[in-house]
């Protein structure tokens, strides 16, 4: 594996990160999780958390201190449908660094309008492909990669394939969706033929 690939257990492959992956957003969560002070050791997280308790206090990107010691770090939750030969879902978590994109993101989603014969509205998360690359950065001595999310497609559902893509991306969102709010922009419910604005 080379540096900047992408790895989901969802995928099951390594994707090289410049050619990114293409994929539909099913849903978006934002959650807090809650970590022990452990070091480079591996462990779970010992609880998540829907918002900030108000006694936290913030430090940097996205993690705020509890007062017994322990941390909770910002995190997106992309619940997506990973195209490729066999489409399949996955979920992209992204954190610290990575939040800028997953804000480049969810405003890509917010801002995409299709046109129909009653006017321009804005459609449910995955009635576009986007695509997630991966770019390197530089502080010091330290490297890392990020996401860089670019929206690649509308998908076309008189096309079979394209409705299909839909309609699976709409079952992930419905079973995803269960017990937590509908993001804003999830405003339809049924495929539509439009022209992207």
């Amino acid at each position: 594996s080379q540096p900047g690939m992408i790895y989901a257990k969802g995928l099951g492959t390594l994707v090289d990160g410049q050619e990114g992956v293409d994929l539909l957003v099913a849903h978006v969560q934002t959650r807090y999780p809650e970590w022990q002070e452990m070091g480079d050791v591996a462990a779970p997280p010992v609880a998540t958390h829907m918002s900030v308790p108000s006694d936290a206090v913030e430090e940097r990107n996205g993690k705020y201190r509890l007062t017994n010691g322990n941390y909770l770090e910002k995190t997106a939750y992309f619940y997506v449908v990973v195209l490729g030969d066999e489409p399949r879902p996955a979920v992209i978590t992204m954190r610290s660094s990575n939040l800028t994109p997953a804000r480049e993101l969810n405003q890509l989603i917010k801002n995409l309008r299709f046109k129909d014969d009653k006017g321009v509205y804005n459609p449910a998360a995955y009635a576009a492909v986007y695509n997630l690359k991966t770019v390197g950065k530089t502080a010091g001595s330290k490297n890392w990669h990020v996401f860089k999310p670019t929206m690649a497609r509308a998908l076309d559902v008189s096309q079979k394939e394209d409705a299909d893509l839909y309609l699976m991306a709409q079952e992930f969102q419905k079973s995803v969706a269960k017990g937590s709010a509908k993001p804003e922009y999830e405003k339809s419910d049924k495929p539509k033929t439009q022209d992207i604005v």
